[in-house]
């Protein structure tokens, strides 16, 4: 099932403005679309379907809409953390940030 375009984004202009039921039902519906198959969202954009891992419609941006939701070891136990490590370049002339 695909997250759907613009839930996280929304959810982080709602919890900024005060709207915390609108930002809940929101995190609660994204969390629902969690892809287990994939361990990621699957992504419905511009026709494709694809699993995105940065911070405009991907992992990363959907992992830190829902930090204050679910806590940090949820995010853990459903691989988040996991997966973002694992992106990261180990080789230190290349530039890189912490996921966490």
């Amino acid at each position: 099932m695909g997250a759907d375009v613009g839930s996280p984004g929304t959810m982080l202009a709602a919890r900024e403005c005060g709207m915390h039921e609108e930002w809940r039902e929101s995190a609660q519906l994204l969390l629902t679309q969690w892809d287990e198959d994939s361990d990621l969202w699957t992504q419905r954009l511009y026709g494709k379907v694809q699993t995105i891992l940065g911070p405009a419609h991907g992992l990363a941006g959907n992992a830190h809409a829902l930090r204050g939701y679910v806590d940090d070891e949820l995010l853990s136990a459903l691989g988040v953390a996991l997966y973002l490590r694992s992106c990261i370049c180990a080789d230190p002339a290349v530039p890189t940030i912490d996921a966490w």
